[in-house]
């Protein structure tokens, strides 16, 4: 129920083309975001994709939402689809990258839940036998060619691994914290 008009707070209502950008009559539909979900996976860009659906509807007008809308559709998505988990997305993330080219290597076991994230590697644990894995994995990615430095905090894990894949590159007095 109106109690009090004030004319001063009103505004002219939308008509004929400016019906389509008000928010109440704009709506990205399924069809629109899986065009653009499936666009994406191609390389093309959503903003393209936009352009192009506009063209096919026959303009802004028609379309029926704005590209902010459908940034903030595809955003929304992004947010709620469900992510098996942070490793998981990394794993894939760098199969992908190892599939383009020789000089990514990409070389994982699973076994445990938890990870741990060590330089460009995911590992489940901190013990000599994964470390050993690693370091070997890391010089087989690099030729064999030994790095000149290697820093540590010292884990007696991480020291027992590089006496055993680089014995030469162990500091007889290292600091706590510093380089082996």
């Amino acid at each position: 129920m109106v109690k009090i008009f004030v004319q001063e707070h009103n505004h002219e209502l939308a008509i004929g083309n400016q019906i389509a950008f008000v928010r109440g009559h704009r709506h990205v539909s399924e069809a629109a975001l899986a065009l653009t979900n499936t666009m994406t996976r191609v390389s093309i860009r959503p903003y393209h994709t936009y352009e192009y659906m506009v063209e096919q509807a026959g303009g802004y007008l028609v379309v029926g939402f704005t590209m902010k809308d459908l940034y903030n559709k595809l955003d929304q998505q992004r947010r709620t689809s469900p992510f098996e988990s942070d490793s998981e997305g990394a794993l894939s993330y760098m199969r992908a990258l190892a599939a383009k080219g020789p000089h990514f290597i990409c070389r994982f076991t699973t076994g445990l839940e938890d990870s741990n994230i060590f330089g460009a590697a995911l590992i489940s644990d901190e013990i000599e036998e994964t470390y050993t894995w690693l370091l070997r994995t890391f010089l087989e990615s690099m030729n064999g060619k030994m790095p000149k430095a290697v820093l540590t905090d010292n884990d007696e894990a991480m020291r027992k691994a590089i006496e055993i894949v680089m014995p030469d590159k162990i500091a007889p007095n290292s600091n706590s914290h510093g380089s082996l």
